[in-house]
């Protein structure tokens, strides 16, 4: 991979440093009790779907939009990314329809369901106890893959033949943190800032005045910069 590529570069040491050692925390370390409850199932699968998510949009041909979850998640499961198993790509419209805009929009699936397995228990990344009964989605599997994604995607935009698919995901990147930067900017020229215990400060922005920095114009930015 090209030294000049800084964002990208800042990018896999964040999902080292980051999002794989809380992957794997949340994937190994908080387990369900014996009822099947408390184990963070709900917000793991949260946590691996906005990953998902950000690498589509990273990775999918212009023009790409951040916001366009559904394309970039769509983009990440097929076989035009290949970076995970045939069967996500097979159950792509399960995985977007019932399980990611279920738990991102209402906290749960739409009429299905989503487990952490018992120790030394492997079934598939989606299952049914019975033909009449509902889908499942399995969190575990869906991380372990992720894991393995990330993995796959670090060596391919690390290799000489990744230099393409490199250079556009650093522009995208550069771009995400500019785009950042200009709205903390905006938002501090409309910030009240006052002094709370222990040395720090609140921040309020009043509702009532507009952003300075409109949508519109982020949208066309954001379609001029990214190729």
């Amino acid at each position: 991979m090209d030294a000049k590529y800084r964002c990208l570069a800042d990018f896999l040491l964040d999902i080292k440093k980051y999002v794989l050692p809380d992957l794997r925390r949340l994937r190994n370390d908080i387990r369900p009790d014996s009822r099947g409850l408390q184990g963070c199932t709900v917000p793991t699968a949260m946590f691996a779907f906005a990953v998902l998510d950000l690498v589509g949009f990273l990775m999918r041909p212009a023009p790409a939009l951040p916001e366009e979850c559904k394309k970039n998640i769509k983009f990440s499961l097929s076989s035009d990314a290949d970076i995970l198993p045939n069967e996500y790509q097979d159950n792509t419209e399960l995985l977007l329809t019932l399980f990611r805009h279920g738990i991102m929009h209402q906290v749960l699936p739409k009429a299905a369901g989503i487990m952490k397995l018992p120790v030394g228990i492997e079934l598939p990344l989606i299952f049914c106890k019975s033909k009449e009964d509902i889908p499942i989605l399995n969190a575990d599997k869906l991380v372990d893959d992720l894991v393995k994604c990330l993995a796959i995607l670090e060596e391919r935009v690390r290799s000489p033949a990744g230099d393409i698919l490199a250079s556009q995901m650093d522009q995208r990147l550069c771009f995400l943190h500019r785009h950042g930067q200009e709205l903390l900017a905006d938002i501090r020229t409309r910030a009240v800032y006052q002094q709370c215990p222990e040395g720090f400060f609140t921040i309020h922005v009043d509702p009532c005045e507009k952003p300075r920095l409109k949508r519109s114009v982020q949208k066309r930015s954001l379609k001029k910069g990214i190729r």
